[in-house]
């Protein structure tokens, strides 16, 4: 097939086309880099140093320390007149002792 001989092909417009599309990814790849980048900037740089051996380190050790810490802050301290060995006894709260303000509302006081 002789391209000379084809007068529907012309060579301007596929050219031009071509240009456009060459600048429209070049826009979109220019997108993504700057996507890409602001999502690392997020990272802190210490973290973005670090290999994966160091990260799983202070990961686990923190893993392994939170538990005893939540465990700590349930301990219920002793009072501080009760020796070490003396049991810590808690008392129970006692019901409040009726009041004239305690009385139910809409009932008639009588005189």
């Amino acid at each position: 097939m002789n391209l000379d001989l084809e007068p529907s092909i012309d060579p301007v417009p596929v050219t031009e086309r071509a240009r456009k599309l060459r600048a429209q990814y070049s826009l979109q790849a220019q997108s993504l880099r700057t996507r890409i980048e602001l999502r690392l900037n997020r990272i802190p740089n210490a973290l973005r140093k670090a290999n994966m051996g160091e990260l799983a380190a202070k990961y686990t050790e923190t893993l392994e320390e939170e538990p005893k810490a939540i465990i700590h802050a349930l301990e219920i301290p002793k009072p501080s007149n009760a020796s070490p060995s003396e049991p810590v006894s808690i008392e129970e709260p006692q019901p409040p002792t009726p009041t004239a303000a305690s009385e139910p509302k809409g009932t008639k006081r009588s005189r």
